[in-house]
Parts: C-alpha cells; structure tokens; sequence
C-alpha cells in the first residue's frame, strides 16, 4: 500500500479529489478559527485536536431558515448560552457579534430556504480529556440544505417505535452537549426496524424523547400531553408550539396542556400523538410499539398544530 507525504499543495489537491455529491447540500460555514466565512465545501474543516472533535466536548443548536427568516433565532440562541452556562464554557463572541455572525453566513450561503448549525467548541490545544489544554473555545456556523421530511407521512402519519438504547441521565440529557452517540444509536435503530421515529424510555418506565424530536399525546380527555422534562430535551419547536396551543385551550378544543410522566400503556389509550422538531414541525403519529392510535389516522389536532406552526415561521428574523 502506496501512503503520500502530505504537503501543502498535495493536501488541496486531495481535498478536490474527495469531493462528493452531497457536498452540494453545504452552503457556507463561518470559523472563529480562520476568523472567516467559506462557501466552499472542501474548506469547511474543524482541527483534529480541538476538544469537539476527539471528546465530543461543545455545544450545539439547530436552527431552520425559511423565506429568509431565522425561525426562533432568540429562543436558540438563549438556549446556547444556558447549554454553554452548564458545561462552563465561555462564548468566544459577544451575543450581538454572534448574530451577526450566524446572520451574515446565511447571507453568503444565498439560500433563503436552509438549517443553520451553531457548534460552539472547547477548541483545539491537545488531544487529552483536560478542558485546560484548549487554546480558547471556538464557534462554527455552518448552513446547509435542508432535507426535507417524507410529505407523505405529514398526511398518513408516522410509526415510532420504542427505543432500546438507555437513556441519558438528566443532566446529559438537558444540555444540548455534542456528546450524541445515545441520539445515534436510537436513528440507526429506527432505520434498522423501520421507524419514522424512536422514542426512548426511563429506568422507571416514562417515555421519554426521539433522537432529535420531542414527543406529545393527545388524552382521551382532550389533554395535550408531554413527557417530563426531567428527562429530555426542551426541543424550541415544542415550547413554542405549547404557546400557541394556548389558543386552543382558549377556544375549547384543548382541556390542558400538561408535563407528564408517561408510560407506554397509558400512551397506547391516547387518541392522538405527534412529533415536534425544528425540520419537521409537527408530524401526526398513527403507530407506537405497534399499537394503532385512535382510527390509525391522523389526528385534527396535530394538523391544527402543524398549520400555526406553519404560519409562525413567517415571524422569524430577517436575515435581509
């Protein structure tokens, strides 16, 4: 087996010569590191050594653009800044430079319609479990396409399955950590069983959250249900959707709305359940464990969700 001495000027070639398809699906990518913005994909590299590489040590969020509009920029943002907060790790920009930061990069990617990815790292300085051997944290903005989830499923429903991989503890589980080797466990599940979606389960037998969705239940009483926060993630789609949810409650389609322990089998009584996720908004569920919800239909709540979640998108910020 023939191995190049990587020089400079190999090393660009190489780069050019590992170009693949999906690269296309890579719009721009800003680097405190480079202390810069890139649009192309071959460019958009993090250092072997910094912490978020080798320890999974940083912190992310997921944001989606639609229209040219950041949906739920300060919500994500201020979730950020608490995951950063629990971890002890120092934003290497101000709030207002992270912005405009995230803001211009978007400009750059000239999508109007795109994910935006925030990491927020340690940063490089050494390959040990030591936060102290990194330089100084670093941030990494990169906007993509984004990929759109099977439409049909918004009018068949989708299938969740219950997970077998264990549930994070509660703190990892409420710190948007970059630690996700749980949450990557749980998609290939699903993908191997044939799920839309995997949904995990406490020691004590409480559902819990999917692999980057949350999860919530229509009661036979007319209660919108959600798994206990004490055991997952408080997804932004979904705290926002339980604003506006509000309004049923007001107008009587909805009793309540309420943070529960559940289990399956109480779960399984439900007359409706939905997935809540920054790409896919709203998803109706028909099928948990293999047990059919209700008709094996989807539910006149997760549409009526879907459809102000639809039209809270146009409030996002500007990125104009």
């Amino acid at each position: 087996m023939k191995i190049d001495i990587i020089t400079r000027e190999l090393f660009l070639k190489k780069l050019d010569l590992n170009k693949r398809d999906f690269h296309a699906n890579y719009f721009a990518m800003y680097s405190t590191w480079l202390d810069g913005i890139t649009t192309d994909p071959m460019l958009m590299n993090v250092p072997i050594d910094d912490h978020l590489v080798h320890r999974g040590d940083g912190i992310f969020e997921a944001l989606k653009v639609s229209a040219g509009r950041i949906y739920l920029f300060k919500e994500h943002l201020d979730r950020l800044e608490v995951s950063a907060k629990m971890v002890s790790l120092n934003l290497p920009l101000s709030r207002s430079n992270l912005e405009l930061a995230i803001i211009k990069t978007v400009r750059a990617a000239q999508n109007s319609d795109c994910g935006i990815r925030i990491f927020v790292s340690r940063g490089p300085g050494g390959f040990g479990p030591s936060p102290y051997e990194s330089v100084a944290s670093q941030l990494y903005v990169v906007v993509t396409r984004l990929k759109p989830f099977d439409p049909e499923k918004y009018k068949k429903g989708a299938i969740v399955g219950i997970s077998q991989v264990p549930m994070k503890e509660a703190f990892q589980a409420t710190v948007k950590s970059c630690n996700y080797l749980n949450n990557v466990l749980m998609k290939k599940e699903a993908v191997d069983k044939g799920w839309d979606f995997p949904i995990n389960i406490s020691p004590e037998g409480f559902l819990g959250e999917g692999a980057t969705e949350n999860i919530g239940f229509v009661s036979a009483h007319g209660e919108l249900l959600i798994p206990s926060f004490k055991y997952t993630l408080k997804g932004t789609t979904l705290v926002r959707l339980l604003e506006l949810a509000q309004k049923l409650v007001a107008g009587g389609k909805l009793k309540a709305i309420k943070e529960v322990d559940i289990t399956f089998e109480q779960a399984a009584l439900c007359k409706e359940a939905m997935m809540f996720g920054t790409t896919i908004g709203v998803v109706p569920v028909v099928q948990i464990n293999g047990k059919i919800l209700s008709d094996g239909k989807p539910g006149p709540l997760a549409r009526e969700l879907l459809q102000m979640h639809e039209a809270d998108l146009m409030n996002g910020a500007s990125v104009n």
